[in-house]
């Protein structure tokens, strides 16, 4: 019995071994060590997808966008993502990218990278002549053609200063930029306006001036509170129509006008002094 007790005693001992050397095997051989993955895979702001380069991020946003408060929708592999001290969460989180902005991505065994986010906005295309005017005549400018008229009473001279806006960065004829109320230029032939963009796209206005005959005696252009009038007529006694807003006294009104004739228009032999003199529209009101 002793001698059983002997043999079995040390072989308990040994099975106890061995099953502690399996359970350690198993745990130190079974677990997955944390990942040190921390790439950032997407970004975009606003819907515009960012262009991932390395560690850098550019962006590019409409014209006119507000950068001080944007919202980034990103994926990344890593566990989190900073901005600083503060966690950045996909379509939730906004930041101003007045400057870049530089994010950190902490991969899950605490290794980190970080990717620095530069946001540009694009500048304006807009190159449009917006109003123009000679001596107070307002030119009528078609958008499509690109051409400016102006008819100018008579006796006018063709050498004119223009008064004018614009959406572009410059205005020139020639070579010589124009600045508006200031630059005079001479009319007898059409001349022709360069307005360029922000971005450098250039667009040509060609202003044609025409001085009034004489003989010419005709309302071109009428409005009172600035609504414009409607003229309409092919010859003499013309109408011009003007519907003001529902509650408008009509009992002082002041027209805006401009004519072809030689002098100022008359209402019942009263000069009519265009933005200055009121008359009543009670009734219908006759310029001569």
């Amino acid at each position: 019995m002793k001698n059983i007790e002997s043999i079995i005693n040390p072989l308990k001992w040994i099975i106890a071994l061995l099953l502690a050397v399996f359970v350690v095997a198993c745990g130190s051989g079974g677990g997955t060590p944390a990942s040190a993955s921390k790439d950032m895979t997407a970004y975009s702001l606003a819907g515009v997808t960012g262009t991932i380069t390395g560690s850098s991020i550019a962006v590019t946003m409409p014209h006119g966008t507000n950068v001080t408060a944007l919202i980034a929708t990103f994926t990344t592999t890593g566990a989190n993502l900073k901005v600083g001290t503060s966690t950045q969460s996909s379509g939730t989180t906004t930041n101003n990218f007045t400057a870049p902005v530089i994010y950190t991505v902490t991969a899950e065994d605490g290794t980190t990278a970080t990717y620095t986010v530069s946001v540009n906005v694009s500048v304006s295309s807009a190159n449009a002549m917006t109003t123009y005017s000679l001596a107070g005549i307002s030119g009528t400018i078609n958008k499509t053609a690109k051409t400016i008229a102006v008819t100018l009473p008579f006796g006018s001279s063709t050498t004119q200063v223009a008064t004018f806006t614009s959406t572009g960065m410059s205005v020139k004829v020639g070579t010589v930029m124009q600045v508006s109320g200031i630059t005079a230029n001479d009319f007898t032939a059409p001349v022709a306006y360069i307005v360029t963009s922000a971005d450098g796209t250039p667009v040509t206005y060609t202003v044609t001036v025409n001085v009034a005959l004489i003989t010419d005696k005709a309302i071109t252009a009428y409005s009172i509170g600035g609504v414009a009038g409607i003229i309409s007529g092919a010859a003499s006694p013309f109408s011009i129509a003007v519907t003001v807003p529902n509650g408008t006294s009509v009992t002082s009104l002041i027209a805006t006008l401009t004519s072809t004739g030689q002098g100022q228009p008359k209402v019942l032999g009263v000069n009519q002094l265009s933005g200055t003199t009121a008359n009543n529209f009670t009734g219908v009101v006759a310029y001569t």
